[in-house]
């Protein structure tokens, strides 16, 4: 995932995060409890664009990981030293293997 991808979803969560406590203030200053405020609509789908911005950013971070590391190994490969000297080891000459013989179809009706 590029960067600037990656920042524009940092930009959604932190946006996310703000309209939540906007919204959670709102609600306390009207006197509601919590255990309402966590059921509301409104802040439940807050709730869910920043759950949904974090596992983004998660994945993103992921996908950076598993790429450096193909990288890295990428690069411990070709900094290793070819064995350009050795052959394959040759087949035993001799007659070859013994073919099985073919089973005998039943006859057709």
């Amino acid at each position: 995932m590029g960067i600037k991808r990656k920042q524009s979803i940092e930009i959604q969560k932190k946006a996310a995060e703000e309209r939540l406590a906007a919204r959670v203030e709102m609600l306390k200053s009207q006197g509601l409890g919590e255990d309402v405020i966590r059921r509301e609509t409104v802040v439940r789908k807050f709730n869910a664009e920043v759950r949904k911005a974090r596992q983004r950013l998660a994945a993103a971070a992921a996908a950076e990981k598993l790429t450096a590391d193909k990288a890295r190994i990428k690069a411990e490969k070709s900094a290793a030293p070819k064995e350009t000297g050795k052959k394959p080891a040759p087949k035993p000459e001799g007659s070859p293997p013994a073919k099985k013989p073919k089973k005998a179809k039943p006859p057709a009706e």
